[in-house]
């Protein structure tokens, strides 16, 4: 009766797994991974110097502000990720001052719906100079893009990242380790089926207890 438990913990197991949720991590290390860059900036995979690994580096050539955007595998259902968390690391290449003040909007598109907001900097468009690689976030949550985003995450159709950061036609600019980070999981509840089969089990083990100490006094 014993062994009878061990597929019980397992099936609990899955409804629990069930309800995990999956992270999505672009490092680039070894091509593009479906990204590209739109309205302008010629871009290409860089196989080294990343943080660490590839990058993709992006070389304004037009007045418009450069976009990367997300491939098509990346869209569709998102509100999994509310309550997450979105990164990506960039790093000023060439020097030129971070002085455009849209670097590191990001744009969702959805349900006939647009939302955007800028990622966390120290001021706008502040990518330092320093030839570093440096992190910028943004919580995936209402409370700061507005209870809009729930409907825009139920058939996302495409983001962006606004990685424009000079004012003129000069930059150079590296994009690594885009992130997308689901919310913690609430902590599994039982689910009915299982949780008697459990009490099953147990009942089980305090009958065999019981039958063997009456062998014993036999």
């Amino acid at each position: 009766m014993k062994q009878a438990l061990i597929p019980l913990a397992l099936l609990a197991g899955l409804a629990t797994a069930q309800h995990a949720n999956a992270d999505q991590t672009y490092h680039f290390d070894s091509s593009l991974q479906g990204w590209q860059v739109v309205d302008g900036g010629l871009y290409s995979h860089a196989a080294s110097g990343g943080n660490a690994g590839g990058y993709i580096e992006i070389t304004d050539n037009t007045s418009a502000d450069f976009q990367l955007q997300a491939p098509t595998s990346a869209l569709g259902n998102w509100n999994s990720y509310l309550g997450g968390n979105l990164s990506f690391d960039a790093k000023n290449i060439n020097g030129e001052a971070s002085d455009w003040p849209n670097f590191g909007t990001i744009t969702f598109t959805g349900a006939g719906l647009s939302l955007s907001r800028q990622v966390a900097i120290t001021s706008p468009g502040f990518l330092p100079d320093d030839g570093q690689w440096h992190t910028f976030s943004i919580a995936l949550t209402p409370a700061l893009w507005g209870t809009e985003l729930t409907t825009v995450f139920s058939n996302l159709a495409s983001w962006h990242i606004n990685a424009e950061s000079h004012f003129g036609i000069s930059e150079v600019v590296g994009i690594d380790n885009i992130r997308l980070t689901a919310a913690a999981a609430p902590s599994p509840v039982p689910e009915p089926s299982a949780g008697l089969m459990a009490l099953a089990g147990l009942g089980c083990i305090g009958w065999l207890a019981r039958r063997r100490k009456r062998l014993r006094h036999d």
